[in-house]
């Protein structure tokens, strides 16, 4: 099933109207197992509300997918958690370093880079001068883990979709950062692309990393620990997949 705006009335308020009004994780502590938290965090693009006040704490290996039309806030959320966009108001606390795969990610395309070095650029944080040897088993184990090991050579640009989206995965593995956020990344990927990376994200999860992700497909949200459905920039209900599908999801 695909979000879109024919969802964003009579199914919107339906899951509203069954709403509890108190969230048991809204005012909690950043803690050791809470990885992220957002309070009161709002975003404006001059008059524009992107993300009206949100609250949102996200656990050690817990995955939160964000569902939503286009234009509900679903990258800002996630820009403001990788600390991309500094919010308008509220605070984001993150315990632990971000990798964060965006959207159409086309900047690699027209550049002469080859595999190898788009992973390799995901070790800057660690790389002054030459690499080391632990960023070259970093970058060996990521292109491995996403099976891309054999496409080192090759010319970023030249990749097919599927492709390029499983080499920016891999840069993103390769910081071996604890939050992992993914903006839409099985949107334009064929279906066996977009199975195998669901199968690299569970993988994630058992190694204590935290994942949240957007999505516009429901059967993509399911999959995920717990499901935040945002409209107009508004954060309208937050809750795991059974409870969302019969209005029980709070904010």
């Amino acid at each position: 099933m695909f979000w879109n705006e024919n969802h964003s009335q009579d199914d919107i308020m339906r899951i509203v109207r069954s709403t509890q009004a108190d969230s048991p994780v809204a005012g909690e502590a950043l803690s050791p197992m809470n990885l992220i938290r957002l309070r009161d965090t709002c975003m404006h693009f001059g008059s524009r509300v992107a993300l009206a006040p949100t609250d949102l704490v996200c656990t050690r290996s817990e995955s939160v997918a964000v569902i939503g039309a286009n234009g509900s806030g679903k990258s800002t959320l996630l820009k403001l958690i990788a600390g991309l966009i500094k919010p308008t108001d509220g605070k984001v606390e993150v315990d632990g370093a971000v990798a964060f795969v965006g959207q159409h990610q086309h900047h690699h395309q027209w550049m002469p880079l080859s595999v190898e070095e788009v992973l390799r650029m995901g070790r800057y944080r660690s790389w002054i001068g030459r690499m080391g040897l632990a960023d070259r088993i970093a970058i060996d184990q990521a292109a491995e883990q996403l099976e891309i090991a054999g496409l080192l050579k090759r010319s970023f640009g030249a990749l097919s979709g599927g492709q390029r989206q499983r080499v920016l995965v891999a840069k993103a593995v390769a910081t071996e950062s604890d939050v992992l956020l993914l903006d839409e990344p099985t949107t334009g990927v064929d279906p066996v692309s977009r199975r195998e990376l669901w199968e690299i994200v569970f993988g994630f999860l058992e190694a204590g990393v935290t994942v949240v992700l957007t999505t516009p497909y429901m059967d993509e949200a399911e999959q995920c620990h717990r499901v935040a459905l945002l409209a107009q920039g508004k954060l309208l209900s937050l809750g795991t997949p059974d409870a969302l599908k019969i209005g029980r999801a709070h904010v």
